[in-house]
């Protein structure tokens, strides 16, 4: 996602040290990375969701429309 070859990234039951270095990257570059829910509750691991911004909010509620 950082780099432009995916337009949108998730995966959920993660571990923090799986996901910090690519979520760094993916904000780094302007990409934007959440929950499923649109939160800070990534950080743990428990779900994620990164994105460009141009689909991140698209991504985001198909993730919330399938997850909840």
């Amino acid at each position: 996602v950082a780099c432009g070859r995916y337009d949108l990234f998730f995966e959920y039951h993660l571990q923090p040290w799986d996901i910090a270095a690519g979520a760094f990257l993916v904000q780094e570059a302007g990409g934007k990375v959440s929950d499923f829910q649109g939160g800070n509750g990534f950080w743990d691991g428990s779900e994620i969701v990164a994105a460009n911004p141009q689909v991140y909010l698209a991504g985001q509620a198909m993730l919330k429309e399938v997850f909840y």
